[in-house]
């Protein structure tokens, strides 16, 4: 048996139920928004950073965050 390749469709169309007053385009760029940011903070190296390195956020400042974007009223 074959699992489902994974995508972001299925997740814009999770998200597009969850908010069904957003355009599907709009729902799409928020979805990119809020994977770009989520590779952002936590696709960094684990190795050992120099002193200068900016520590992570905390997860519920993320959470938070990305929830407020992905929630938000529609621009129009």
């Amino acid at each position: 048996m074959r699992g489902r390749r994974f995508g972001a469709a299925s997740f814009e169309v999770m998200l597009g139920r969850a908010l069904p007053v957003l355009s599907v385009r709009e729902v799409s760029e928020r979805w990119r928004l809020a994977f770009t940011l989520m590779l952002e903070v936590y696709g960094r190296s684990v190795a050992p950073a120099p002193a200068a390195a900016v520590p992570l956020p905390e997860t519920a400042t993320v959470i938070a965050f990305v929830t407020a974007g992905l929630t938000a009223p529609s621009p129009s």
